[in-house]
């Protein structure tokens, strides 16, 4: 089959595909894995060194195997309709870009992911959460619940993190 995405230099294919979305690279991969410029696109590591850094985390060092970290991240979110559970997952991870590019969609969620990385005292992912307090009009009642857990944990930094926010 050819395609136009065949006619791309390597380097340009894979910046191409920064501009979609992990479930867009997902489909990709599923489709056109048959095809060489893909296959070999994605069977490159510095290929998914950049779509970890670029869609997945800005925490971590990247994986080795972060091909396949990233596959099976997206069928763990894909076989799972409960975004509690969803979100709980991304923050026990450290998967930061994923989560305020994909499952932030509105105070609900927020909230959510607050509760989740303020009770596990995960200070990376509240250092990426506290700031968007402002954009999302902070809730009284939210703000309220993370003091207060803040206090019975006792975590100074996860503190620290909200008041610099």
């Amino acid at each position: 089959m050819s395609l136009y995405f065949s006619l791309l230099p390597a380097e340009l294919l894979s910046s191409l595909l920064l501009y979609f979305s992990v479930f867009e690279i997902d489909e990709f991969l599923t489709e056109f894995n048959n095809i060489e410029e893909f296959n070999t696109l994605f069977s490159n590591n510095e290929y998914w060194r950049i779509i970890w850094k670029n869609k997945i985390s800005s925490a971590y060092p990247v994986p080795v195997d972060a091909n396949r970290q990233f596959l099976n991240t997206i069928d763990y979110i894909g076989y799972n309709p409960n975004i509690r559970k969803i979100i709980k997952y991304l923050i026990e991870h450290n998967y930061d870009i994923l989560l305020l590019t994909e499952f932030i969609m509105g105070l609900g969620d927020f909230e959510i992911a607050i509760e989740y990385a303020v009770e596990s005292d995960n200070t990376f992912m509240t250092d990426k959460l506290f700031p968007l307090f402002k954009v999302y009009k902070r809730s009284d009642s939210l703000y309220n619940y993370v003091i207060k857990s803040i206090a019975k944990k006792g975590n100074i930094d996860v503190l620290r993190s909200m008041l610099k926010s």
